[in-house]
């Protein structure tokens, strides 16, 4: 039986915590002697089935927990970041994670400038983060949300609702695939130091707080 609280959907990594804590359950009863390395090796080759091609960051952060930089298959740790980081679900996207993936491919694949932003982008947060830079980290949030509009992943009620964070002072971007077709695009993640609860009743979302799981699965 499993039981989760996690949005479906909404690119909070629910596939990935449903394959890794399986995987790590069978292997248990079944006293196969597996180490979290083969439990994660073994729930890369499932989750490419529902996805076609699973970057493996998810499914990482599952089994390890904390906060990593991932590149090419590789992760490498950073400090947890202390800033007032909060969620908002705007809803089930209409397109799932796979049709936003190959979407996305098809653009990324022959513009290697905007591919290039993206790595420009994640050093920018990378060093926000490990220098705790608030202002920098709200900039590198900002300057994605950009990115992701330029490849069609942020529905335009999600990216009001951004744009009004940002007026506030805040930043906010999409956290998982996004959308291409809907108004939903799953959750959101924002900054922001001010109320902004007008906000959320404006567009009927609820804001929630986040910890960072340190220690990743545990079998209890």
């Amino acid at each position: 039986t499993v039981k989760s609280n996690i949005p479906m959907g909404c690119g909070m990594g629910s596939s990935a915590a449903a394959v890794i804590s399986t995987i790590t359950a069978l292997a248990d009863l079944l006293d196969c002697k597996w180490q979290r390395a083969d439990c994660l090796n073994f729930s890369r080759k499932i989750e490419n089935l529902q996805h076609a091609k699973s970057s493996g960051l998810d499914l990482h952060l599952v089994t390890y927990g904390g906060c990593v930089r991932f590149e090419n298959g590789v992760a490498n740790k950073l400090v947890i970041p202390q800033f007032p980081i909060k969620i908002v679900n705007t809803g089930t996207p209409q397109s799932n994670t796979g049709v936003c993936v190959a979407n996305v491919a098809s653009i990324l694949q022959n513009n290697f400038d905007l591919a290039n932003k993206f790595g420009t982008v994640t050093n920018q947060i990378n060093a926000a983060i490990n220098f705790h830079d608030v202002l920098e980290f709200k900039n590198g949030i900002k300057n994605n949300h950009r990115l992701l509009q330029q490849i069609g992943v942020v529905p335009n009620k999600v990216a009001n609702f951004i744009k009004d964070i940002e007026e506030y002072g805040g930043a906010a971007k999409v956290c998982g695939a996004g959308a291409i077709t809907g108004d939903n695009a799953g959750v959101v993640l924002l900054i922001a130091d001010c109320d902004i609860q007008d906000l959320l009743s404006k567009y009927n979302y609820k804001l929630q707080s986040i910890q960072v799981d340190a220690h990743g699965i545990t079998i209890i």
